[in-house]
């Protein structure tokens, strides 16, 4: 979580917001197009194999299954309320792509509670016919009408996402090498479902509470994105020239 920052003026806000957002399109955008890329070795058939319709055999496709059916009892719970059980349809939405979604979690200030959304940071999981920002209005509204079969599609997505990262070999090397992090972490609204992050590097911040506060007054919505750190830039690392360097002082 972004730490706070020293004071700024709404002037100055309105400034870093502006920049903060080109930043994020670009480097959004920039990373769907890698991921579109990369799908090829991140496609589930590699992992699932005849689970998702692949007539090539796969090794281990039965052990990734177990496995996911593991993880899925572990999580089906609260708050999706799912049946404990997968049968052959578990997986038959999982092979549309990569959805590429900001991450978000709740600030507490006083007696409201802002959405706060990193922009340079992301839940990456297999597309379904909920998205994340659907599922959580879905599952923060009261008596909301869900899909059993789209929530278990979600869970499912999430949960296969993991398992392909985890046994493609070098598939997160790789998006070390292009500067990405990845890592898992569970978002406190939906329970205990673990879900695939991607950090680009570069450093966001949040502001103090008295301007969050006066720009969400200001827009009508509990809502705010993280600005752009002054040394963003600067702090960037590049992994392939740390290991070089690295290797040279050795010698």
């Amino acid at each position: 979580m972004a730490q706070p920052s020293g004071a700024l003026t709404i002037d100055q806000l309105l400034v870093s917001r502006e920049t903060t957002e080109r930043v994020s399109q670009y480097v959004t955008t920039r990373l769907r197009e890698h991921l579109t890329i990369l799908y090829p070795i991140l496609a589930p058939r590699r992992v699932f194999g005849k689970y998702v319709g692949a007539r090539e055999t796969v090794a281990k496709a039965d052990e990734a299954y177990q496995q996911l059916t593991e993880k899925y009892k572990a999580v089906c719970g609260k708050p999706f309320d799912l049946r404990a059980d997968l049968d052959e349809e578990a997986l038959s939405a999982v092979e549309h792509g990569i959805d590429v979604q900001p991450w978000e979690y709740p600030h507490v200030i006083g007696d409201k509670t802002i959405t706060i959304t990193s922009p340079f940071r992301w839940v990456v999981t297999y597309k379904s016919d909920y998205s994340l920002k659907e599922m959580r209005k879905l599952l923060a509204a009261k008596d909301s009408e869900r899909r059993a079969a789209s929530v278990r599609h979600f869970v499912v997505n999430a949960l296969a996402m993991q398992l392909v990262l985890a046994r493609v070999t070098g598939a997160t090397q790789l998006l070390g090498d292009l500067r990405y992090k990845v890592a898992t972490d569970i978002p406190e609204d939906l329970g205990k479902l673990p879900m695939v992050t991607i950090d680009s590097g570069l450093t966001s911040i949040r502001p103090p509470d008295d301007l969050i506060l006066s720009a969400t007054r200001f827009s009508g919505v509990p809502a705010f994105i993280e600005l752009i750190a002054e040394k963003a830039v600067a702090e960037l690392t590049d992994p392939y020239r740390a290991q070089v360097t690295s290797l040279l002082a050795a010698s």
